[in-house]
């Protein structure tokens, strides 16, 4: 069984995670230079995703920075260390792709869940 989600949610995570690629890990990021991980959290049946953002420490170690919530539409309501200007031009970014070039924004989230 896979993760449910709507389209728009899932793809707003790939978009997120080619934007902040850390270049190791399909899950980790960078965010104005910290090194961090997500994991997804429960399904919801309004098709939103949900997860935990993790700052990665020296040693092996990770401590949660905070939750994150990508809403059905794709819009971001929360995700830790992103502004909201950052989170305001991803949104858009999204859109523009939906209309312009949904092929590529789909490869964006291919393996995200």
């Amino acid at each position: 069984m896979g993760y449910s989600c709507t389209t728009a949610a899932d793809n707003m995570l790939g978009l997120i995670r080619h934007t902040f690629n850390n270049g190791k890990y399909s899950n980790g990021l960078i965010i104005a230079g910290k090194s961090y991980f997500y994991e997804i959290g429960n399904e919801h049946t309004d098709g939103a995703v949900t997860g935990t953002l993790w700052e990665n420490l020296e040693g092996d170690m990770a401590r949660p920075v905070g939750s994150f919530r990508i809403g059905p539409s794709g819009s971001i309501s929360r995700f830790p260390r992103l502004k909201r200007g950052q989170m305001v031009s991803l949104f858009f970014r999204l859109c523009e792709l939906q209309r312009s070039n949904p092929s590529l924004l789909s490869s964006y989230s291919h393996g995200v869940i």
